[in-house]
């Protein structure tokens, strides 16, 4: 099943249509390690890991792991990227 995420993923208002939660940044890295395997609307509600696992989602996940990537960058957050995506078992891009 191929999902299509918006490349530019802008909702109305100019916010990124996939970011990280408004949480506290010593709680994102918890944040960050439940994230896989809670249901997304933008995958019909499977989780990224199954996305990957079962649906042949890889590149798709991969955005998303980007995009929470370059929001956490702008807040000055440093968070386990390579770790996340070698628990997704995200091939190398």
């Amino acid at each position: 099943m191929p999902w299509t995420l918006p490349w530019a993923a802008q909702e109305a208002g100019g916010e990124a249509a996939f970011s990280l939660p408004d949480v506290a940044d010593e709680d994102l890295q918890d944040w960050l390690a439940a994230w896989p395997d809670e249901p997304l609307d933008l995958f019909e509600g499977v989780t990224p890991r199954e996305a990957v696992q079962r649906h042949d989602a890889g590149a798709a996940v991969e955005m998303l792991v980007r995009y929470l990537e370059h929001d956490a960058a702008h807040r000055g957050t440093d968070l386990d990227w390579f770790g996340q995506r070698m628990e997704l078992r995200l091939k190398k891009q």
